[in-house]
């Protein structure tokens, strides 16, 4: 490959052979030049001027190099790529066609799905409220269970405490009479009459055992009835619980996948938002073309907060 290089009096040498490392090489020396620099006179001012002028040709004339190599082969590349556009084109065409009729009918799949969403939590709705009334009347009749037994158990200690004083007073009354046998020197009255009274002590044991007996069956009967009770709310509640969950309808999604992206929809709100929430700043990037043309044409006038024009000074040097 031809290319192009400095020799020590700083003019170019064509067909010298150049690589990077001879290139770098050329480059800091006159970097070197560079940096020996001090303007600090008119001389020196229109010494540096004439080499910045010498360099920018230099640097032209390796850029034109340059160039003369990788122009061809862009153009190479064009040409190739060319061949290849149109028929790339052709079947992206063709994907996106089929790929629209596919997103079409996946849309319309998940349409339907929702409707069918919609009609299931419905009916799961209606069947929570009937579990629910069903859960509170079992509740209602639970707490009657209890009330009633609870009723009965009382009525029951009353009536053996009612017989059991009763008893008590009989026991009284016939022991008195035994007593009263005893001292008359009747002794077959005194011994009829410790029968009668052994005789009602063990009637009223019998009814207090039977009363108690009536209370406990009547508790546990209670007890089994609340238990019922309960398990039906409960089993309500579990019902309620699982009906209560969202009902998913799958559509299947092979061939395709869906990814999350954001867009501005309003600009203004997307700034005002910015203001209230300076953490999102990095959403807006500066227009610097914009902000260019604006101080290019407005100048020290240019007045935008957080903006500045400024002038960029850069030395001019003629090509001839």
């Amino acid at each position: 490959m031809s290319n192009v290089t400095i020799d020590s009096s700083g003019n170019f040498v064509s067909g010298a052979p150049a690589n990077k490392a001879e290139l770098m090489q050329q480059a800091n020396k006159l970097m070197t030049v560079a940096e020996s620099y001090i303007v600090d006179s008119p001389e020196m001012r229109a010494m540096a001027i004439a080499d910045v002028s010498d360099w920018k040709k230099r640097k032209a004339a390796l850029e034109d190099q340059r160039l003369s190599v990788t122009r061809p082969l862009d153009q190479a590349k064009a040409a190739l790529m060319a061949i290849f556009k149109a028929p790339t084109e052709r079947l992206n065409e063709a994907i996106n066609t089929v790929s629209g009729c596919i997103l079409v009918y996946d849309a319309k799949m998940r349409e339907e799905a929702a409707i069918e969403r919609r009609r299931l939590e419905a009916i799961a709705e209606a069947e929570r409220k009937r579990l629910e009334a069903l859960a509170a009347e079992e509740k209602r009749k639970a707490d009657e269970v209890v009330a009633e037994a609870a009723r009965a158990s009382a009525e029951e200690k009353r009536k053996a405490d009612e017989a059991i004083a009763a008893a008590a007073a009989e026991d009284a009354r016939l022991r008195q009479m035994a007593e009263a046998a005893a001292r008359a020197g009747d002794m077959e009255a005194q011994r009829e009459a410790q029968e009668a009274a052994q005789e009602n002590m063990k009637k009223a044991q019998e009814a207090a055992f039977a009363a108690q007996i009536e209370r406990e069956a009547q508790e546990r009967a209670a007890a089994h009835a609340n238990a019922e009770a309960l398990a039906r709310a409960q089993a309500a509640q579990a019902a309620l619980s699982v009906t209560s969950s969202t009902i998913e309808v799958e559509v299947s999604a092979k061939g395709s996948r869906a990814a999350w992206k954001g867009r501005c929809n309003d600009k203004m709100a997307l700034v005002r938002f910015i203001v209230s929430n300076p953490a999102y700043l990095n959403l807006v990037d500066v227009n610097a073309s914009a902000l260019n043309q604006l101080a290019k044409a407005q100048k020290d006038a240019m007045r935008i907060d957080g903006c500045t024009a400024y002038q960029d000074r850069t030395i001019v040097a003629s090509r001839s």
